[in-house]
């Protein structure tokens, strides 16, 4: 899916979409060069509560705590092997992961449903 406003931009990608003991994981990509990533990440999640609602159990970015900032640890190394990596480490309850990559936001994470 590809979203605008305001002449902002921004996709959800489909990952593999895995059922994992009531979570399901997320990817969403974000072209976004001035803006700061707190921002976005409120965005996102305002925008998932208003297409899947505010009643928990989405399985979209509204469901996270928050995010880290992971890009320094996978500088160098390819988008399908950071997304295996952060799938492999993060968990439902905890913040999703922040990689920057050309310009491009890609929040990633695992959310309850």
């Amino acid at each position: 899916m590809i979203y605008e406003s305001d002449h902002r931009s921004w996709c959800r990608l489909e990952l593999r979409r895995e059922m994992n003991m009531g979570a399901t994981n997320f990817h969403y990509a974000v072209k976004s060069r001035r803006r700061k990533p707190e921002s976005v990440f409120r965005e996102l999640q305002e925008q998932a509560r208003y297409e899947y609602g505010h009643s928990g159990y989405t399985g979209t970015i509204a469901e996270s705590y928050g995010f880290e900032d992971v890009t320094d640890q996978y500088k160098g190394k390819r988008m399908r092997t950071i997304e295996n990596d952060l799938l492999e480490k993060l968990d439902k309850w905890g913040p999703c992961a922040l990689v920057r990559r050309n310009g491009t936001f890609h929040f990633m994470g695992w959310a309850s449903t």
